[in-house]
């Protein structure tokens, strides 16, 4: 009857007279902890405040005379937060007024 109450019902943790020494010789089943697996999604999409700080480089970089204000604009570039996208295109431009002032 408890097998069939197990089947019908969903219900675990019923046992008979017979089944009850074996499961004291058993002793206590823990499973083992599954890792977790998470999904990471990135959005490297460019915000409006990302692409006015953009702009903002780019406004700078054409006001630039001198390496040294050119070498401290590329110093703030590389801890602006831009996405990566934005920053090898700043990162392309820099090289290209760095060769002109040279």
């Amino acid at each position: 009857m408890s097998q069939a109450a197990r089947y019908a019902f969903g219900i675990s943790g019923i046992i008979d007279e017979d089944e009850k020494e074996v499961y004291k010789d058993m002793g206590v089943i823990t499973p083992e902890p599954q890792p977790v697996q998470a999904e990471v999604i990135i959005n490297d999409e460019p915000t409006e405040e990302h692409m006015a700080l953009f702009a903002g480089f780019i406004e700078r970089f054409n006001a630039v005379q001198d390496l040294d204000t050119l070498n401290a604009i590329g110093k703030e570039i590389g801890a602006s937060g831009l996405p990566d996208k934005l920053k090898n295109e700043l990162k392309a431009e820099f090289k290209v007024i760095k060769a002109d002032l040279s």
